[in-house]
């Protein structure tokens, strides 16, 4: 279906509006599968969504990961 997935490992910003603005370059105009925790999930979705990054909301549990970035 010519998608091409990887992914990038949480970057080192402060807070995750900082992180979605490190991200924009790499991922502006893609859509991105935004992997974190349930509960913050809606949160974050608006940072990136603000970044112009166009999110697909994929919540994980606490243990399982902490965050990643994965672009389609």
């Amino acid at each position: 279906m010519g998608i091409v997935l990887f992914y990038l490992k949480k970057t080192i910003g402060y807070d995750t509006e900082e992180e979605a603005n490190m991200m924009k370059p790499y991922l502006e105009g893609k859509r991105a599968a935004l992997v974190t925790e349930a509960s913050h999930l809606k949160r974050a979705s608006i940072f990136f969504e603000q970044a112009g990054i166009n999110t697909i909301p994929a919540p994980a549990s606490r243990s399982a990961i902490s965050q990643l970035y994965f672009i389609a």
